[in-house]
């Protein structure tokens, strides 16, 4: 008799929560900016004072809206670009990925607090293989070159480009209603990026490519802020 009021009473309940969902179709645009701002362990190795990058976001998704908040699962697709304190640079990659967010309160409100979870990864990149300069940007054209107190040649070096696996962040921000559907959405949070490179000592004449494939990769860990604002559209289906 008691586990049939349990039945009961748990299909009552999924039921009405079931009733009180609205599932809706979603299309978030958003830019990121991202700045190093603390110390990577890899301090001693290289450079990394520069590190900004430039990300523009496109995140189709579905969300599930509630009286109470609203939780969304995006894909996320980012095309980025690195750039120092002075011009743009050449490097340039394609990251995929998939994002977790909820926002507080339902959807009619003017204002909601939101939190959210990304993690991506590069697919793709003009830069593997490429020199890195003193400012750790991939696709530098040139590489080091060590002489002695005389000027005579020793030997090429340089950190290479190789890949960066995971990026992930936890973001908290602010979603503000413009119109119905329609939502601008502004936050801040923490980024950690993976970077993978290797590094290469070459004499004159001699190929490096040959060198880079016995040569391990180094990781190199960046904790970073991560800036972003962007627009937010939900798409609602009335019935015919």
């Amino acid at each position: 008799m008691r586990f049939s009021i349990l039945i009961i009473f748990f299909y009552f309940f999924i039921t009405i929560g079931i009733s009180q969902v609205k599932v809706k179709p979603v299309l978030n645009i958003h830019g990121a900016s991202e700045v190093l701002c603390l110390n990577s362990y890899s301090r001693n190795e290289i450079d990394d004072t520069a590190l900004r990058l430039l990300g523009l976001n496109l995140n189709p998704g579905i969300q599930l809206q509630t009286n109470s908040g609203t939780f969304g699962m995006l894909f996320n697709y980012q095309y980025s670009v690195f750039t120092n304190l002075y011009d743009f640079t050449r490097y340039r990659n394609h990251m995929i990925g998939g994002v977790i967010q909820y926002s507080l309160y339902s959807e009619i409100k003017r204002f909601r607090p939101y939190f959210s979870i990304e993690v991506k990864s590069e697919i793709a990149t003009n830069s593997k293989n490429a020199y890195m300069d003193d400012y750790y940007v991939p696709h530098s054209l040139t590489y080091s070159s060590d002489f002695n107190h005389d000027g005579s040649y020793v030997f090429y070096k340089s950190r290479i480009y190789q890949s960066t696996p995971l990026v992930s962040s936890l973001i908290m921000g602010g979603d503000f209603r413009i119109i119905e559907n329609l939502h601008l959405k502004f936050g801040f949070g923490y980024k950690l990026r993976l970077m993978k490179t290797k590094y290469a000592e070459w004499e004159l004449g001699e190929d490096v490519n040959e060198k880079l494939k016995t040569t391990p990769n180094e990781n190199h860990y960046f904790h970073m802020l991560d800036v972003q604002l962007g627009l937010s559209y939900s798409f609602t289906f009335k019935p015919k």
